[in-house]
């Protein structure tokens, strides 16, 4: 995960997204729509294992898991 964040290859760049900014600026905004409804918008009372869940769940393609290795 680390590898694909830093070098941020444009051919795996998720469908429906621009580029890896606009990844990024959507993941940061479900965080955010997370704690809001977790915790109230307070982040000192969120805990991150409320934000995991089967919808939030990371897809990777099979190229993916080759080049991000």
């Amino acid at each position: 995960m680390r590898r694909l964040l830093t070098e941020r290859p444009a051919g795996l760049v998720p469908p429906g997204y621009a580029d890896w900014p606009a990844v990024l600026a959507a993941a940061l905004r479900k965080v955010d729509e997370d704690v809001e409804k977790a915790a109230g918008g307070d982040v000192t009372r969120y805990t991150w294992g409320r934000s995991i869940s089967r919808r939030s769940t990371i897809r990777c393609r099979p190229s993916c898991r080759r080049s991000a290795g």
